[in-house]
């Protein structure tokens, strides 16, 4: 064919193209495209969304805080409140047999006690009993603030109360959810979202005054009304605010980043509040600042269309453009008017239309049963977490953790597999996990058992919740999905008394529970699939979406319409793409290149590389001060203040009772009762027999291990307050990860140098701070500022100087530094806190020198690259010049021209943001790859830095023989990584990592696991510090510092569960080193799936970055392949003249 009649044809195909385009309808999904499907507009709605994710948890959950009650009760006898609680029990409970504590919850002996304590006598099991007259006395250190059950004694014969208020509220939310959903589709989204939350806070504020069950029941009935609309409403305006392809992701994303933090956040608040009202008050009030919705939440266009109120929907598009940047094209919007105009008008038919419509009426009861099902598993589970044989608070907070694992999780794979397929794994998964829990014997195992049923209903949750709204027209979309909603609440109501069936049989709940999430799995295989199609706008796109729905319908399984496109072009038998040309042929000059004429690695690199040293040493005393500030001895006991004169070992034989099960021989958390001054005066021995109770005056600690006071010493956190330390060092991760996203966006808006500055000066004013502390909330609070450092402080500097020297010195450099500069600190740290002699010393000392970062500017420079970026092209070059002077090398004037030239041609990949990450789906994989890989390092980092304590050796010694690996690892790492490459560096060393750690847990002597540690540590270093160099090589040079950010985030949200992993030692010891080893070995997996990058560019623009990983084989290895020299050198040999 010549080029003439290609010509020809592709002109008239042009023409028929705009021809057709013209007839084409323009619905909504389309204008909205020509606006930006998922721009900064959709973001700043997406955040701005977040405080009524906090109104759901607090409207939804307060209330278990508010009427659990410990299961551990007993008759109050007022008469003996001069007796210890043992003394109690054992003198007026009689035993049962029956019960788990061995005597009765609701009976008393009926006695004379003031006769009895007279004359001393011993309970008889003969005597009379009697239902509790005087209320009851709870076992604290379950539940250790009062409740409303506890204060109205709603146990025994009144035990159904706390299951009959939680089901009055979900019959609150069945009468709120008609009234809101009505409101919702005959007033707008906005109205019906500010009216639920006022609810919510009213009800939640009459609840403090309720003295009685009928009271408090009408109060929760008024909260009950405002959930869950008073988050539903600002998910249905997200969601009517995107396209169909981004849906998934954003509407998920919300539940895994909002949601869960809120989830798992309440039972700690709820801790800290200390009493049922306060908790009342503290998750009610929030909610009235939903007034202020309107000032920063928009109405719905897709609501604004369906009530004809179509100019008002148009300038809502036009507003999305604008911020977007995009300019909404006029004849697209008269299109889209005359689309309007010709189509008959939805608004004026009711709700009841789906009713008489046998396609949409099969369709919206499926989907209420299939909802019906998840909200009782979900229920179910969290209101299980009793059943579980382990802490309360710690339970919930680690089963709620889920959400964000699988509502992240769901945001990328729902769209992949379908929400039909998905929704019946999961509930399945669901079914299976849930009836185990009723066969494990241990805590843990049951914990994990319903750890995974959570996570799979999380998901079957979230699923159906979008997929109702997916399946609805427009203009009864509010009111269908608060329908849907509503049969949620009914069924809801029964998983209270499903739970209440305890009572009866332990097992039944949990096997009911399973059997609900596989009737929820088998009803969704009969739902219409609705993954990348347009939601309906008009009741027969509904009809329409359901019908032609193949059974085995999944979407990773069909073509693309992308791919169908492709294939009609071969079949016409050519393609208009044209030759790629060489980057020689088109005289193209890259930064790189650039970089190279001004010398690769010369003086100008070194300075700049030792100018960075500082940053490591803030990046150690950041991310490690806080464990000597919080760490204590395993080995203390009660301190008794009248034995103070005797010596240690004397008080311990005296006053602390035998533990066979403490390593020590004695109990740390336990002492005798007893009038110490008569027994020092009589020489009386210590007696098995005598009554115990735990410490009322502190604890000693045993000095030889930690010898100075930490705050975890000071403040008494050990027994049943053990789990501080790592709640405290979790929430620095959570302030991590909201430093990550802040110090991030700064990166990329303002630069690397401003980045590191402000997160310094962060990290100084979170550790001056807490010096102040006096309890744990607020050394908790200093944590979550100093933790909105990391890494940031350090990683900020690395990017600077990675960004300043060519591919193939990048690892030397990178590396050594970390070999050299943070080897040497973390190694001295130890020691520095010895030195210390104190926490608050400590703490001062880790915190003061990060101010010094204020004079980075003086000394460190702003990346050319980022500059380049931004298009500041002339203040780059300049940069690059300086590199030339200081390695005395002359950078040419025509080069220059060139590379000008180069970015006048190239597409500015600066205005696209983070998200563009996200349109792509190669990016999107090595994203998520390279995020989960970094998860798993620095898991297994900071789980084999905090098991130290488990080495049977000195915990100093140990810390610093093992932090000195970071030197050798760091040192060898810096010249085999470009020879090993990435890929299979990472996964030799996560296998080395995995089979040392769990080989750690079978080592007898101190010796032996403190080598086994030393191997394990030094082999997670080499893949820790590869996989952080490997992110950002990864990534486009615009969002390289917002994109290296989201991976450090991922780390830090791992890392929020390391120090519970490490607490679970106080349940199995071998268990976190033998959790660690198998994360390790699934990073060492992982890896194999993520693209080389040795020796390569890095990638400047999203189409770099999306080639770079293309072409990528399997068993590609550096060291075993030609040299691109070699190559070269072979060609031009065989042109020899």
């Amino acid at each position: 064919m010549s080029i003439e009649a290609t010509n020809d044809v592709g002109l008239k195909m042009e023409q028929k193209k705009e021809s057709e385009d013209d007839k084409d309808p323009v619905d909504y999904d389309k204008l909205l495209s020509s606006a930006g499907e998922f721009g900064r507009y959709q973001l700043l709605l997406f955040f701005s969304t977040f405080p009524f994710y906090m109104f759901g948890v607090f409207t939804y959950l307060s209330q278990i805080f508010m009427t659990e009650v410990s299961a551990n009760h007993w008759c109050w006898i007022p008469e003996l409140e001069n007796l210890t609680e043992v003394e109690r029990i054992n003198l007026s409970i009689p035993a049962d047999v029956n019960s788990r504590y061995g005597y009765s919850q609701c009976q008393a002996y009926v006695a004379n006690w003031t006769e009895i304590l007279s004359t001393g006598q011993k309970p008889d099991e003969t005597w009379e009993t009697a239902p509790c007259q005087n209320g009851w006395e709870f076992d604290k250190s379950e539940i250790p603030y009062p409740t409303i059950s506890s204060e109205l004694g709603w146990v025994c014969d009144k035990n159904s109360y706390q299951a009959s208020a939680q089901a009055i509220f979900f019959l609150g939310s069945f009468v709120g959810g008609f009234i809101i959903g009505w409101v919702a589709d005959r007033f707008g989204r906005l109205p019906a979202l500010v009216a639920s939350n006022l609810l919510g806070c009213v009800g939640g504020l009459l609840s403090t005054f309720a003295r009685n069950f009928i009271q408090f029941s009408i109060c929760r009935f008024i909260m009950g009304m405002a959930y869950d609309n008073c988050m539903m409403m600002a998910y249905l305006i997200v969601l009517e605010y995107v396209a169909p392809k981004y849906r998934s992701l954003l509407s998920n994303m919300a539940f895994s980043i909002f949601f869960s933090i809120f989830i798992t956040s309440l039972p700690w608040i709820a801790l800290a509040c200390g009493h049922w009202k306060t908790i009342s008050l503290i998750t009610s009030l929030p909610l009235a600042l939903a007034i202020f919705a309107p000032l920063f939440i928009p109405e719905s266009p897709r609501w604004l269309l369906s009530k004809g109120r179509v100019d008002e929907a148009i300038e809502k598009i036009r507003i999305i453009g604008r911020i977007n940047r995009k300019e909404v094209p006029i004849k697209l919007i008269e299109q889209f008017k005359e689309t309007l105009s010709k189509e008959q008008k939805e608004e004026t038919k009711s709700f009841m239309e789906i009713f008489k419509r046998p396609m949409l009426r099969k369709t919206l009861i499926l989907v209420s049963l299939e909802f019906m099902c998840c909200t009782i598993v979900f229920d179910a589970l969290v209101r299980s977490i009793g059943q579980l044989n382990f802490d309360f608070f710690l339970s919930f907070s680690v089963i709620s953790f889920t959400e964000f694992p699988s509502m992240f999780l769901i945001a990328f794979i729902l769209d992949w597999l379908g929400r039909r397929w998905l929704t019946v794994i999961v509930m399945t998964v669901s079914c299976v996990f849930s009836i185990l829990t009723v066969f494990m014997n241990s805590g843990i195992l049951s914990v994990t058992c319903a750890v995974i049923a959570r996570f799979a209903v999380n998901m079957s949750y979230s699923a159906t919740m979008q997929w109702a709204a997916e399946l609805l027209p427009t203009s009864v979309r509010g009111s269908g999905v608060s329908i849907v909603h509503i049969c949620g609440y009914i069924a809801t109501i029964l998983s209270s008394y499903i739970v209440y069936l305890k009572n009866y049989a332990d097992w039944l709940p949990l096997v009911i529970v399973g059997a609900l999430a596989g009737l929820g799995g088998v009803i969704a295989i009969f739902l219409p699939e609705t993954a990348n199609k347009d939601m309906p706008h008009t009741f027969d796109d509904a009809e329409e979406l359901s019908r032609n729905q193949k059974f085995w319908d999944i979407p990773c399984l069909g073509k693309k319409e992308e791919e169908l496109d492709e294939q009609a072009t071969q079949d016409v038998g050519f393609k208009l793409e044209p030759k790629k040309e060489n980057k020689q042929d088109r005289d193209q000059v890259d930064y790189d290149e650039l970089l190279s004429s001004a010398g690769e690695f010369g003086r100008y690199q070194l300075l700049l590389f030792f100018s960075t040293f500082p940053f490591y040493m803030f990046g150690v005393f950041v991310y490690f001060s806080q464990l000597f500030m919080t760490e204590v001895s395993a080995n203390h006991w009660c301190w008794i203040p009248e034995l103070e004169n005797l010596t240690e070992v004397e008080r311990i034989n005296l006053a602390i009772p035998a533990d066979v099960k403490s390593i020590y021989g004695y109990s740390q958390c336990q002492a005798y009762v007893a009038n110490w001054t008569d027994i020092l005066s009589t020489g009386q021995k210590p007696d098995e027999t005598w009554e115990t109770a735990p410490c009322q005056n502190g604890w000693e600690f045993d000095k030889s291990e930690i010898p100075y006071p930490t705050i975890s010493s000071e403040l008494g956190w050990v027994c049943d307050k053990n789990s501080y330390q790592a709640t405290a060092q979790a929430i620095f991760f959570i302030g991590s990860i909201v430093g990550g996203f802040i110090i991030g966006w700064v990166a990329d808006r303002y630069g690397r140098l401003p980045a590191a500055v402000a997160s310094n000066l962060l990290g100084c004013v979170g550790g001056l701070l807490s010096t102040f502390a006096r309890n744990f909330i607020q050394f908790s609070i200093c944590r979550f500022i100093m933790g909105m450092a990391y890494d940031n402080c350090m990683l900020m500097a690395y990017l600077i100087v990675l960004e300043y020297v060519a591919p193939k010195y990048r690892s030397l450099l990178s590396n050594m530094a970390f070999s050299i500069f943070y080897s040497v600190f973390v190694t001295s740290l130890p020691w520095i806190a010895l030195a210390c002699g104190h926490w608050k010393t400590i703490s001062l000392v880790t915190s003061l020198p990060l101010a010094l970062a204020i004079f980075a500017p003086l000394f460190i420079p702003e990346s050319p690259r980022w500059l380049l970026s931004k298009g500041r092209v002339d203040e780059a070059i300049e940069k690059i010049r300086v590199i030339g002077r200081i390695n005395r090398k002359e950078v040419p004037k025509k080069l220059i021209e060139q590379f000008k030239e180069t970015l006048s041609k190239e597409q500015k990949a600066e205005t696209k943001s983070c998200l563009e990450i996200f349109k792509r789906p190669v990016l999107r994989r090595t994203l998520i790859l390279v995020c989960l890989e970094f998860m798993c390092c620095t898991i297994v980092f900071d789980g084999l830095v905090r098991s130290i304590g488990q080495l049977d050796f000195d915990f100093f010694l140990s810390f610093s023989v093992i932090s000195f690996t970071e030197f050798p690892s760091m040192f060898l790492i810096a010249f085999i990584l470009d020879w090993l490459g990435r890929r299979w560096l990472t996964v030799i060393v996560m296998t080395v990592s995995c089979v040392f750690s769990i080989m750690t847990v079978f080592m007898n002597s101190g010796i032996e696991s403190v080598v086994c540690a030393v191997i394990a540590r030094f082999a997670v270093n080499m893949s820790y510090s590869a996989t952080m160099q490997w992110a950002a090589e990864l990534l486009p040079t615009s969002v390289r510092g917002s994109g290296a950010s989201i991976v450090h985030i991922c780390g830090y949200l791992a890392t929020v569960l390391s120090p519970y992993i490490v607490y679970l030692k106080i349940y199995a010891h071998w268990l976190p080193l033998v959790i660690v080893g198998v994360i390790a070995g699934f990073g060492g997996v992982i890896a194999l799936f993520l693209p080389e990058t040795a020796k390569k560019e890095m990638p400047h623009t999203f189409d770099d970055a999306e080639e770079l990983s293309r072409n990528q084989k399997f068993w590609d290895i550096p060291c075993l392949g030609k040299k691109e020299e070699d190559l070269d050198g072979q060609v031009n040999q065989s042109f020899e003249m």
